[in-house]
């Protein structure tokens, strides 16, 4: 995939800005680390660095009553796994362990972003970065097949915006919708919003409609457009819009809702059952 950002690295968090985060002593956080659940990097000089991303996850582990993240970085499995049955197979343990695909979703996530980081540093190389995006993408396409469901269920549709080539955030999303007992339209990456919109007019039984912007996509006035055009179409045919991912996405937004968490919005799907209550819960 084509990449529009400089090499450099991430912004990361000492041990005393994580752990403020957190809301617990930094030798707390330290132990945290030692024991794997939440991972960290070293500096030349030994200091420990946390990312955003982690801590979050963490923080909303913590918040939902769940244990922590597993001990091994998911992007290590990804790189690791010897094929998309074995990483399929890693997925499944986690969810059996976790209880729920939003759950298992908000563990994997901060894996994807540290896989695109260790590119961005020189430390992998595009082709082995390729290989362990698509095993997981294959795996979680897999997983999604497998999970049963109504053939009049109300239906999600899922798709990037137009800017945005990365869909592995979009993934857990659908994993966690069917789990819900929700059918999925995959429409996938680099969508004009014009194009989304009629095909949101001419969906039938559509409950929601859930975009996923990355990091990448850090224009926050191409993105509010975008929610703007939607939403009017949502709307018109009675859907919820709902967007997700670290994209710049509009604060506040002007339309829809902004999740910022999979175990929130599998909760969501998972409550509202069908379209009115859905309505209702946005």
């Amino acid at each position: 995939m084509t990449r529009k950002i400089a090499r450099r690295g991430p912004i990361l968090l000492s041990s005393r800005e994580a752990a403020g985060r957190l809301g617990v002593g930094t030798s707390t956080l330290n132990r945290w680390a030692d024991e794997g659940r939440i991972h960290c990097q070293r500096t030349a000089g030994g200091h420990r660095r946390f990312h955003p991303t982690a801590v979050q996850a963490l923080l909303d582990h913590q918040q939902g009553g769940v244990s922590a993240l597993p001990s091994t970085s998911w992007a290590d499995r990804f790189l690791a796994a010897s094929d998309v049955a074995s990483l399929r197979a890693d997925l499944l343990r986690a969810r059996s362990r976790l209880g729920s695909w939003g759950e298992v979703a908000d563990s994997v996530a901060p894996g994807i972003v540290e896989l695109g980081e260790r590119w961005a540093r020189g430390e992998l190389s595009v082709v082995a970065e390729h290989l362990a995006s698509a095993r997981l993408s294959r795996a979680l396409a897999a997983i999604v097949e497998a999970l049963p469901v109504s053939p009049e269920a109300p239906v999600v549709l899922l798709a990037t915006p137009e800017s945005e080539e990365h869909t592995l955030g979009l993934a857990l999303a659908e994993v966690c919708a069917r789990e819900a007992g929700l059918r999925t339209h995959w429409i996938g990456a680099r969508t004009p919003p014009e194009a989304l919109a009629e095909t949101i007019l001419r969906t039938e039984d559509l409950a929601c409609v859930t975009i996923s912007a990355s990091a990448f996509s850090q224009d926050p006035d191409l993105l509010r457009k975008i929610v703007a055009h939607l939403a009017q179409a949502c709307d018109q045919r009675g859907a919820a819009l709902i967007v997700g991912g670290s994209g710049a996405w509009p604060e506040p937004m002007p339309a829809g809702s902004r999740l910022r968490s999979y175990t929130s919005y599998s909760a969501l799907l998972a409550r509202s059952g069908a379209r009115p209550l859905l309505r209702r819960v946005l």
